[in-house]
């Protein structure tokens, strides 16, 4: 999910760094620690805030917003999926304007949950 949330971010002209929000859908709470250590990993504290590849530690000590909702039933299959609101822009020094926001997070909706 979150390689596929990068690529998105990336096509859209914003990066991980510029997430503002996520909601996370679990089709087993279970499932909720794993998720939440591969979520820290990527959003947290002292992550890479991204890992090989741009990002580096630009999120500093504040991780986006977060909900998680326990669902019954994921499109093809899936167990775990993120939906994400972000800024335009990349890094801290990104562009404003809320358009862009909304057509970040409307291409994240649309492409990054089929079942990656």
């Amino acid at each position: 999910c979150i390689t596929n949330i990068k690529a998105i971010l990336s096509a859209a002209g914003s990066d991980i760094s510029r997430v503002i929000k996520t909601t996370v859908f679990l089709t087993d709470m279970k499932n909720f620690q794993e998720v939440n250590g591969e979520y820290e990993r990527h959003f947290g504290f002292g992550g890479d805030g991204g890992g090989g590849g741009g990002g580096g530690g630009e999120r500093g000590k504040v991780m986006p917003a977060r909900s998680c909702i326990a669902v019954r039933e994921l499109p093809k299959g899936c167990e775990v999926e993120i939906e994400c609101v972000a800024l335009p822009g990349v890094g801290s020094g990104g562009g404003t304007g809320a358009g862009a926001a909304g057509d970040v997070e409307e291409e994240a909706a649309r492409r990054a949950m089929g079942g990656h």
